[in-house]
């Protein structure tokens, strides 16, 4: 046991250390890994926010109070399986110290199981945090229960096991594929995007299905977690009846397939890390025609093949987009049913034109893209550094790389949840135009931030994309950006009706022209400093 707890503070020391600035001054900034996740844990308590205190009343409403629980509990499940299995990889079958860990008197059983419960109690703070709105939201309803908040904290604990088990099957399946594959950054893509589907085709049908009749979806609700999501409805059983029954199914289902999949797992977990640490790629060099170009298309050109080849940053900035695109085409084929909705549910005349926008902006806050770019350059900085351009060309091209890579989707879908809402086409245009400021905006900020709060030292690239300051703080900034263009909106039509989305547009246009002339006063100065 003594052993055990000895690798798992190791394991957890280097996930709470990955929160941390570690630019080449970071004993300077050695605070800033609890804010970081405190960060994390507000975001994920607004994000649940948004959905459980709006669900309860029309939940209640039909009579199926308890599928709130289930609901939020596959929210959670599904978010947070992301969230790991990105990571899980690095986190548990890292190559970082391979010698010192193959030579430990531990079995590799102990060994996972250290790494998984450093992971999971990750996931318990992201559960915790994502089901107590949900928990206030229920008994905002129902009344106040000791008994309701007591066992949902302990289904909340069982519940967190299922990104685990998730995440620990992904990580091995990309793992062995590192370690026999020379070029597996395809499959790696290729494997997070059918992930990615499945999310984005769920949240469709959730989009499709919402319009409907309010018992009647509860109604197919409930039929779906009695069936394939039954232990969802387990876990939403146990917590707002207290049954026993469900309690120890809900226990076998989340705790056995862990510790068979680990104990599977541990039979070839030595054999991995050595393939992995002796896996390397061979370089094929052949003889052709050079290309000429401009110095700006070739620095765009290696910010297009990093982002390609690094599977971790290009599915977790682009979710953002793949979200909006599908709130676009969820809007083309069932927005004109909005209206009757909103009506059903208690808000007749409910203004669909902002929460279109505002849902468009969320989605855009979330594409950090340049918060990363620069602390994935890492300890080859000094090369980026070292080439004949100039730093502002170095990062007008990361910007601009953000920028082109965002336009099509913010351009497509703007349009389609103008016309599917049936808002009018000068409005549709109005939302397109209002999301390229904001990826404007939201480009300059990520470098300001990512260039104030580097992350040189990452020991892979998950830390910098998924747990650094500069990522969090990014996200945080844009959410701010849109924040202030509603209270902007909301201000102006209080004004001048009619007058509220051009006013949101000229202060995107002010804050992105003025984050614009601060990266490019500033910027190159702190670019040069990053290894001084």
């Amino acid at each position: 046991m003594r052993k055990f707890r000895a690798l798992f503070w190791a394991s957890f020391r280097g996930l709470t250390y990955s929160l941390g600035f570690g630019g080449r001054k970071s004993s300077k900034r050695a605070g800033g890994g609890p804010a970081v996740l405190v960060l994390m844990l507000v975001l994920c308590a607004f994000m649940s926010s948004t959905y459980s205190f709006p669900l309860a009343p029309v939940l209640v409403q039909a009579g199926q109070a308890p599928l709130l629980f289930a609901l939020l509990g596959m929210m959670t499940v599904a978010l947070c399986a992301i969230f790991t299995a990105i990571g899980a990889r690095e986190v548990v079958f890292g190559t970082k110290d391979i010698d010192i860990v193959l030579a430990l008197p531990v079995s590799p059983f102990s060994l996972i199981l250290a790494r998984l419960a450093a992971l999971y109690v990750e996931n318990l703070v992201l559960t915790a945090a994502w089901l107590a709105p949900a928990g206030v939201a229920y008994m905002l309803q129902t009344g106040f229960s000791v008994g309701v908040s007591l066992r949902l904290v302990l289904a909340a604990a069982l519940l967190a096991l299922g990104p685990v088990f998730i995440a620990l099957a992904v990580g091995f399946v990309l793992a062995f594929i590192s370690s026999r594959f020379t070029r597996h950054a395809l499959v790696e893509n290729i494997l997070y995007f059918a992930m990615l589907l499945l999310v984005v085709g769920g949240s469709l049908w959730a989009s499709l299905s919402g319009a409907g009749s309010q018992g009647a979806n509860a109604q197919a609700m409930q039929f779906s977690f009695s069936g394939g999501l039954a232990p969802l409805q387990w876990f939403a059983d146990f917590v707002a009846a207290g049954s026993v029954y469900a309690l120890v199914k809900l226990a076998a289902i989340c705790l056995m397939p862990v510790l068979a999949l680990a104990t599977l797992c541990s039979r070839s977990y030595n054999r991995v890390l050595a393939a992995l640490q002796n896996h390397g790629g061979r370089s094929d060099y052949r003889l052709g025609q050079m290309q000429r170009g401009s110095a700006f298309r070739a620095l765009l050109k290696k910010e297009k093949a990093r982002y390609l080849n690094t599977s971790i940053y290009l599915f977790n900035t682009i979710m953002g987009l793949l979200m909006l695109l599908a709130a676009g085409i969820a809007a083309m084929i069932k927005g004109g049913d909005l209206a009757g909705f909103l009506a059903e549910n208690g808000m007749p005349g409910a203004p669909v034109l902002p929460m279109a926008a505002g849902a468009m902006g969320f989605c855009l806050a979330l594409t950090a893209i340049t918060a990363s770019s620069v602390s994935l350059e890492g300890n080859t900085l000094w090369v980026l550094q070292s080439l004949p351009v100039s730093a502002q060309q170095v990062l007008r091209a990361k910007a601009a790389f953000h920028q082109f890579l965002a336009a099509p989707f913010t351009v497509l879908s703007g349009l389609m949840l103008g016309l599917g809402l049936e808002t009018g086409v000068v409005s549709a245009v109005e939302l397109a135009v209002g999301g390229l400021l904001l990826n404007w905006a939201v480009a300059s900020a990520g470098l300001l931030i990512n260039l104030t709060f580097p992350k040189l030292d990452a020991v892979n690239d998950m830390v910098v994309v998924k747990q650094s300051a500069a990522s969090g703080f990014s996200m945080l900034a844009g959410v701010g950006l849109v924040a202030a263009a509603g209270l902007t909106w909301w201000l102006a039509t209080r004004l001048a009706p009619g007058a509220g989305l051009p006013a949101a547009l000229v202060m995107l246009a002010m804050c992105g022209g003025v984050l614009q002339l601060t990266l490019q006063k500033k910027g190159p100065e702190m670019f040069r400093a990053l290894t001084d």
